[in-house]
């Protein structure tokens, strides 16, 4: 949203779409992907949250779970996941 900086917007956007409330004081950009009319951070957070209280928002969310990184990259492998970015794609190749 116009004013929102990044970390503002992804406090809202999950919140949104999961129902999670997050800290901010529990994330970080851990990259940034720059387009020629747009950027994007990815924002890793380290915070426990109960999976059952996940709560998705009806036509911008389909399911939800969790998962380790292991099973992540296998999914993107397989075709299961949302397609890496390159940015996301060295984030996964990397020690966090």
């Amino acid at each position: 949203l116009a004013g929102d900086d990044s970390l503002q917007a992804a406090l809202r956007e999950m919140r949104e779409e999961t129902g999670i409330a997050l800290d901010p004081a529990c994330g970080r950009v851990v990259a940034t992907e720059q387009w020629s009319d747009s950027f994007c951070d990815i924002w890793l957070f380290h915070q426990n949250f109960d999976p059952s209280s996940v709560v998705l928002q009806e036509g911008e969310t389909t399911a939800a779970m969790a998962a380790s990184r292991e099973k992540i990259i296998r999914m993107d492998r397989e075709g299961e996941f949302i397609p890496f970015t390159p940015a996301l794609k060295k984030l996964f190749e990397t020690d966090l």
